[in-house]
């Protein structure tokens, strides 16, 4: 009986689907490797587009600061991952207990509610921390720190940070920040803080003042790259 070239294109199709099914092939290998590679692509959840991002709750806390942290945009495609991004950012400012959203449906428009709690506690916050050490051959040292912090001084976010310590390493430290730039969040990663120990007159220490020279050449490097790409 004579084959049909049909029939033996089936049998072929049917032999390489086997191929493929078949543990430890390199065919299933491929086979698992898009699959994973497809489910990855399409866990990304994309969001209709928004027509306006809305804050709820908040009572102690700017808005327009948080806003400011959100690379999330009206009108632009908007994804689970982003949002998740932005809440991250908003949480790690310390302020908030926890960070939930929605989307909400107004007449004629998208909006999405960002619903931050707000800690009970604060806006003053008081910690001690204590220090022991020893080398067992008779060198011991202690240090004790004592930190106030004081936030959202004004509605630019504000926020005054002491600390004292006293011991081995005494010290008694200052700092005042505040975010009143309103930069986006992309650009905000761009900001550094150095700290040096001769304080504002960086110049009376040699260490310092090298330290300075070093950093100050690298800010020119970096920012002389990013206008080439």
């Amino acid at each position: 009986m004579r084959r049909e070239p049909e029939a033996e294109a089936v049998e072929f199709y049917v032999a390489e689907l086997a191929a493929v099914d078949a543990p430890g092939s390199d065919a299933f290998a491929e086979s698992a490797c898009w699959k994973r590679t497809e489910f990855a692509r399409t866990a990304v959840v994309t969001i209709a587009g928004l027509d306006e991002i809305r804050f709820e709750g908040l009572q102690k806390t700017n808005p327009e600061v948080l806003r400011a942290l959100l690379e999330s945009r009206p009108g632009e495609p908007l994804t689970e991952e982003k949002i998740s991004a932005d809440l991250r950012r908003i949480y790690g400012r310390g302020d908030f207990e926890s960070v939930d959203y929605y989307i909400q449906q107004d007449p004629g428009k998208r909006v999405l509610v960002i619903q931050p709690r707000e800690k009970e506690w604060g806006p003053d916050y008081l910690r001690f921390g204590l220090g022991l050490a020893t080398d067992f051959q008779g060198e011991n040292y202690f240090n004790i720190l004592a930190q106030y912090r004081r936030t959202w001084l004004n509605r630019l976010g504000g926020e005054w940070l002491n600390q004292v310590q006293v011991g081995k390493n005494t010290f008694f430290a200052t700092e005042f920040t505040m975010t009143h730039l309103g930069l986006p969040a992309d650009l905000q990663k761009n900001i550094k803080l150095n700290y040096y120990d001769s304080g504002h007159m960086m110049y009376l220490r040699d260490e310092d003042r090298a330290a300075l020279h070093n950093r100050i050449a690298d800010f020119i490097d970096r920012a002389t790259l990013m206008t080439k790409q």
